[in-house]
């Protein structure tokens, strides 16, 4: 073994919790002369995205230089285009070495197919269990084993804005410490005060899910128990409701073009200074930073009012299809990318937060720091994310896009648009029963 590799595996395995080795995966990570190919297909080619998958890629080459690695991005935020390529290649038997995948439910189509190994081996071989918060193992589970290797974590509840715009035009920068009804009257002040063309909140849903994320997100902020029966497949349409009306509200002070635009976009419209607040998740810090914003300078961030003390989790991971050419490989790049060497690279360049509590949280900015602190607390509830694939079926989601995104272009008929969504939900199995509260 050459000697950065031996200090690598040792240094992961010294800040992980001790664990019986399998000799099997024990040679083949160690193995640094390994060849043939890594291909990593993701979704990742936005601002912030792309340095960050970049940064975890190059580390596994230089842990093993003989590997020819195959970067495959698939533009589509929350992976809308890369489900259906890469699920054509996994079923023709054309596989990738891996694939960037939501953990929940967005893995159980492969797993009902057969088609993925479980990642077992690499969470007992890296110690995983005791550096990983529990909600975040069992969102990587299925039946009682491990699918993904989570390799960051978003913050789904946040509301971002261009601090600039509420200086120039004297108005007090907004915060959590207020209800959402306070945040939306907050909102209409607002948008009295700004000029003509400039808009108090914003939307850009060109892909439809940005508009489920932000009704989600709104459903968790009326009440948590709704959440809690949505995922579950529980809920009923007058529980919808309250949710309904909120982003009706909010749909209220943003432009009308909102569906030209996709969600990278619509930050870049916060940067020019044409929507003042955005409530997304916490990629959009990666972008802002990767385009030379600085967080409490030029923009500010603060949890969605009425979801203090919760936690949406987006977690992003990577499966191991059996189709592949060169599985070993696939073992070798979950191994790397969760050591600390490369989630300090990968994450702080992304803008997402470590899912592992062993990671040092002085390697982030100020935002992502409190964040991940917030990630780690024994006081914060998680919550799976329904948009970024964890919290509800394919056949649920798939359905809500479609439903939301109409609601989002003409937010009429509140009472219709539940019954909708009870329909799409009803005859739909959820075999995870969701414990949130």
């Amino acid at each position: 073994m050459k000697r950065g590799m031996a200090v690598s595996i040792a240094l992961a395995i010294a800040l992980l919790a001790p664990v019986v080795l399998s000799q099997d995966i024990k040679s083949i990570v160690e193995n640094v002369n390994a060849t043939g190919q890594l291909e990593v297909v993701h979704w990742w080619t936005a601002g912030g995205e792309k340095e960050g998958i970049n940064e975890a890629l190059n580390y596994f080459s230089r842990i093993y230089p003989k590997v020819r690695v195959i970067s495959g991005p698939i533009a589509g935020g929350a992976g809308t285009n890369l489900k259906q390529v890469v699920k054509t290649r996994v079923v023709a038997g054309n596989a990738p070495e891996s694939f960037q995948c939501h953990a929940g439910y967005e893995m159980y189509p492969y797993y009902e197919g057969d088609l993925l190994y479980n990642c077992d081996d690499v969470w007992s071989y890296m110690g995983l269990e005791s550096v990983t918060p529990d909600m975040i193992e069992e969102i990587c589970k299925i039946d009682g084993h491990y699918y993904c290797v989570p390799i960051g974590i978003h913050r789904t509840n946040v509301v971002f804005y261009n601090k600039g715009l509420f200086e120039a035009y004297g108005v007090e920068e907004p915060s959590s410490n207020m209800t959402l009804e306070e945040f939306f009257d907050f909102a209409a002040e607002l948008q009295e005060k700004l000029p003509e063309g400039v808009r108090a909140l914003g939307l850009g849903d060109r892909n439809n899910w940005e508009a489920t994320h932000i009704f989600e997100t709104l459903m968790l902020a009326e009440n948590p128990r709704t959440y809690e029966k949505f995922i579950n497949g529980k809920v009923t349409a007058k529980e919808l409701v309250p949710a309904l009306e909120a982003f009706q509200e909010y749909l209220g002070y943003v432009a009308p073009d909102h569906r030209a635009r996709t969600w990278d976009e619509e930050c870049g419209m916060i940067m020019q200074g044409k929507v003042a607040m955005l409530i997304h998740g916490d990629w959009a810090k990666g972008y802002f930073t990767a385009n030379g914003w600085e967080y409490g300078k030029d923009f500010g961030a603060f949890v969605v009012p009425g979801t203090e003390g919760w936690f949406g989790a987006s977690t992003d991971a990577f499966v191991r299809p059996k189709s592949s050419v060169n599985h070993e490989n696939a073992i070798r790049w979950q191994a790397t990318y969760v050591t600390l060497d490369a989630q300090k690279v990968f994450n702080p360049a992304k803008g997402s937060i470590s899912p592992y509590t062993h990671v040092p949280t002085t390697i982030y900015d100020e935002y992502s720091r409190e964040a991940a602190e917030d990630l780690y607390s024994r006081d914060i509830k998680i919550y799976p994310s329904i948009t970024h694939g964890s919290g509800s079926p394919e056949q649920v989601l798939s359905q809500l896009n479609v439903i939301i995104g109409d609601f989002a272009q003409n937010p009429q008929n509140v009472q219709g648009t539940a019954n909708s969504i009870i329909n799409a939900i009803k005859y739909v199995e959820h075999p995870v029963q969701w414990d949130i509260i």
